[in-house]
């Protein structure tokens, strides 16, 4: 499916005709889009299956692309929130948001390079869930914190973690971040 964003009526009408072009008038028209596509009795039915049993259409509350241009799927069953990875319609993993929000914030403000270390340790298995504003925060908070620096020159696993999300997400950034995240990674 490719989507046209466009305002003008006659595109609009021009492009309405193909069944592999889908027409909206822009990103959160985009946004619901790619949510609806998954708020269908039979992708419920796999999610049912293969996440939670308990899981309705109403439970679907957000989506986004990760790093890998994959489609994450939030959905929210009281005070949980399940994140769910998809590819081409498939299910390739899920996980609860809490089993690694929490090791953002402990590796953003991070009192040590270990402590660091470990953070980042407990984040790779969950790196492809992340939302664009936790990849932020993660390289952001790289640049503000100098534990996480030398953490980056001692430990591997902390440098291969921002040099990936700073590959995929480092356009993002404001040129002075990007500018000492180029630096640290040298």
């Amino acid at each position: 499916m490719f989507f046209f964003v466009t305002g003008d009526d006659l595109l609009k009408k021009a492009f309405s005709k193909h069944s592999n072009i889908k027409v909206i008038d822009g990103f959160n028209q985009f946004t619901k889009a790619i949510l609806d596509k998954y708020k269908t009795e039979y992708f419920i039915d796999k999610l049912k299956d293969e996440v939670d049993s308990s899981i309705n259409i109403e439970n679907v509350s957000d989506s986004w692309s990760n790093i890998d241009d994959n489609d994450i799927l939030s959905i929210k069953i009281s005070d949980d929130t399940t994140v769910v990875e998809i590819d081409s319609g498939e299910i390739i993993s899920h996980a609860n948001i809490s089993d690694y929000i929490k090791y953002i914030d402990k590796l953003v403000s991070s009192t040590s390079f270990e402590a660091a270390a470990d953070s980042s340790e407990s984040l790779n298995p969950y790196i492809s869930f992340f939302a664009d504003g936790e990849v932020m925060k993660i390289l952001t908070g790289t640049v503000k914190n100098p534990n996480i620096h030398g953490a980056i020159e001692n430990h591997e696993t902390v440098k291969q973690l921002v040099s990936c999300l700073y590959e995929k997400r480092g356009d993002n950034l404001p040129d002075d971040y990007s500018e000492a995240l180029k630096s640290l990674l040298e």
